[in-house]
């Protein structure tokens, strides 16, 4: 540690170094510090980054719940979270909304939640405490903090299993003090002692104003300002016209200081207000205006970009920077070193594009969590170091850190050491390994695989999230919330033989392998509990999926093409995991208006073989889960099932895309079944539970191609060769003995 402080020293500006320690010494906890009043909704809660300056959270993971007092609450979950405030000065009264929600397996809301307030932050005393709370509506409460309290905390102090706490609209007030206290804004805002002021520029030799207002804000003392100094190395370019002044009791008075720069770049100085505030007698603001154009240049790359916790769908990124910049802006690319340079006199936020790169964090030394991270992929990041904010922030392109971290691959490890597809019980083999498993909230699915994982980072600090169905990009500000976008089940809750399983909540229903994002309107609600198919009539068309008819005259909705694998896979695992549970039989629906055909999942399964996409989320759904998609990791098992039966199929033939699943059968009543549709086998097979009179197939111009009266039928199944026919749309002319006419349409790929 002490070489690593000796060397950032030797690559510094010795000046600014002087300046940071000078106000560090100054005031330790400033910076930490909120000014009062203070609030906070919720609405945005996504950690600690998310909170107001002064407000610190260790809670992890589920962060809100999506419907709180007004807009989304603050959600503990966890014995021991806990959100913190701390302020400057005494508050007045202390406001908030607080809702008992339980579920699984308790009844009634039970467990103890505190307010608390501390006057150092280590030792606490009780402001509250509920042992009971309502669960049907958020309650509001205020406390009123003892004058010497700088801190205060919302404490989940014993958790019960299956209650949780929502807390929402937060509000502190300002708390009178008779006592003179000294208080210094910039355009509104507090900057607090041993803060810095926002920069303006200048060119060189010119004056201007920079404003700032001294506020008393004690209530029966008058604030006598003795004067106003300026120490550090560019002291000479700041001035003022009046050093002392008097302000009476919640009252203030303007502070302009003349900002001359002797030169270009960024001028330090630190001003010195001197006064009669009895715990703050010297008011020291770091101020580092800009003579030109642009804050000077750091001299220096950052030290370091580490990486740790490298999983499939995430990892951690720290960095380490040198002292003579103000921050650091790191932009990443996947597959290659990113192209393009960040313009000075421009302010990027997370999500940013740069050339063909993507702006990941922007701040000071630490560790963020990288997100938008798939299985197996190689990611390049540049650091640029900066000096500067806003319209004067410069940076250093001529020297950058370039750092390469590759994403993990499959953790399945030896789990399915035990799995053998020769085993005659290789289903339920299958299914044990899978089943049970950990119970995640349906609604929390925003909280869990949306915010962490599906949502990406884009411009203007905004996230964007993909229908899975249509491929819309749904873009939006922070805190997500379901008014265009739904949860899919994409093994249909009306399918489950459990139907309802949302009252009380059952594992199956909130199973995050089976949940998906989706446009609420145009795709979930056009899909509805419709079989997925191959569409060759639409009715309905949205972006990349559809709804419509198949070849069989058969209403089904197709999804876009990256998504059909995907959505097979989720069906097996559904149909795999849960059945047998409670004595029910999880196969495919199989009515006559709710035919899901196996065959095209599987073709389906096939073509869209798992992306590196859809095995980092079959890893983070096993970290919440705590089990994994087999189907995913082994995409073979999926022929070793009937699906339509839940069966055994022993010898299967693996690839199985284009394998004919014999049993497969559609319930049909007087209905007649073509299958398999589509086609590429050599062979359809029409079953029929009557005697069929004839059988006809002709092309779409109406020509026969084949013909044959009194076909033979085993088990009311008749198959006709098709090797030899050329590949398109046919229509089948079936006449049963009691001369019953029926066409289908087929189709041969």
């Amino acid at each position: 540690m002490v070489n690593a402080f000796v060397f950032q020293i030797l690559n510094s500006n010795m000046n600014k170094i002087l300046l940071t320690l000078t106000a560090l010494i100054i005031s330790l906890q400033g910076f930490s510090q909120t000014a009062l009043p203070t609030s906070f909704n919720f609405d945005t809660f996504s950690g600690q980054a998310s909170l107001p300056t002064g407000w610190t959270t260790n809670i992890t993971g589920t962060y809100t719940y999506a419907t709180g007092q007004a807009g989304p609450a603050g959600k503990f979950d966890q014995q021991g979270e806990f959100v913190q405030i701390q302020t400057a000065d005494p508050i007045g009264t202390l406001n908030y909304y607080l809702k008992g929600n339980y579920g699984t397996p308790a009844t009634l809301w039970s467990g103890t939640f505190k307010v608390q307030e501390s006057i150092n932050g280590t030792t606490w005393t009780d402001l509250a405490s509920y042992t009971s709370l309502n669960s049907t509506a958020y309650q509001a409460y205020s406390v009123s903090p003892a004058s010497a309290s700088r801190y205060i905390r919302f404490y989940f102090d014993t958790k019960v299993t299956g209650c949780n706490v929502g807390l929402d609209e937060v509000n502190a007030t300002l708390g009178a003090q008779t006592n003179r206290e000294i208080n210094v804004k910039q355009n509104g805002n507090t900057i607090f002692n041993g803060g810095s002021a926002v920069a303006i520029a200048s060119p060189s030799g010119t004056p201007t104003i920079v404003a700032f207002t001294i506020e008393n804000q004690g209530t029966a003392e008058i604030l006598n300002v003795s004067s106003v100094t300026f120490t550090g190395a560019n002291a000479s370019d700041y001035s003022v016209t009046t050093s002392s002044f008097s302000v009476n009791g919640v009252s203030s008075l303007p502070l302009n200081v003349s900002f001359t720069p002797s030169g270009n770049g960024t001028r330090f100085a630190t001003m010195n207000i001197a006064s009669n505030d009895a715990d703050e007698p010297i008011y020291s603001i770091v101020l580092n205006c800009v003579g030109g154009s642009f804050a000077t240049e750091p001299t220096s790359p950052a030290y370091s970009l580490t990486f740790s916790n490298i999983k499939s769908y995430r990892y951690s990124a720290t960095l380490t920077g040198l002292s003579d910049a103000d921050g650091y802006l790191v932009v990443r690319k996947a597959g290659s070193v990113p192209t393009g340079l960040p313009v000075d006199g421009t302010s990027y936020g997370k999500g940013d594009p740069i050339g063909d790169g993507k702006a990941v964090y922007v701040g000071n030394d630490g560790t963020f969590s990288a997100n938008e991270v798939v299985e197996n992929t190689t990611y390049y990041y540049t650091v640029y170091s900066y000096n500067g904010a806003g319209a004067v922030r410069n940076y250093l392109t001529s020297s950058v850190l370039n750092e390469i971290v590759t994403s993990a691959t499959n953790n399945a490890g030896s789990l399915y050491s035990g799995i053998n597809t020769a085993n005659t019980t290789f289903v339920n083999d299958l299914h044990s390994l899978i089943n049970p498993h950990t119970s995640i909230f349906y609604g929390n699915y925003d909280e869990t695989v949306l915010r962490n994982f599906e949502a990406r980072d884009t411009a203007a600090s905004q996230r964007v999230v993909t229908c899975v169905y249509s491929g819309l990009q749904y873009v939006y500000t922070e805190q997500f919330n379901w008014s265009v976008m739904a949860r899919e089940h994409m093994y249909c809750h009306s399918w489950m033989p459990t139907n309802p399983a949302d009252s009380p909540e059952k594992p199956e229903y909130n199973d995050q392998h089976n949940l998906f994002p989706t446009q609420f309107e145009n795709a979930n609600q056009v899909r509805l509990d419709y079989p997925l198919g191959e569409v060759v009539n639409p009715s309905a068309i949205y972006l990349g999926c559809k709804l419509g008819l198949n070849v069989n005259g058969d209403v089904v909705f197709e999804p876009r093409d990256e998504h059909k694998g995907d959505a097979a896979r989720a069906l097996f695992y559904m149909a795999t995991c849960y059945n047998g549970v409670s004595g029910n039989n999880w196969s495919l629906p199989n009515t006559s208006s709710r035919f899901q055909d196996q065959n095209i999942l599987r073709n389906w399964h096939y073509q869209d073989l798992p992306s590196a996409y859809e095995k980092a989320r079959n890893e983070f759904i096993d970290s919440l889960q705590g089990n994994r998609n087999p189907f995913i990791d082994h995409p073979e098992y999926a022929c070793f099932i009937n699906f339509e039966t839940m069966e055994y199929i022993p010898n299967a033939i693996v690839p199985c895309n284009n394998s004919i699943i014999l049993n497969s059968t559609k319930v049909f009543n007087d209905e007649l079944l073509v299958y398999p549709n589509p086609t590429s086998s050599n062979q359809i097979n029409i079953r029929s539970n009557k005697k069929i009179a004839s059988i006809q197939l002709s092309n779409l111009v109406g020509q026969v191609v084949y013909s044959i009266n009194n076909p033979e039928m085993s088990n009311q199944i008749s198959s006709i060769n098709i090797e030899k026919f050329p590949k398109g749309i046919y229509y089948v002319n079936i006449v049963n003995q009691d001369q019953t006419n029926s066409v289908k349409k087929i189709s041969i790929r």
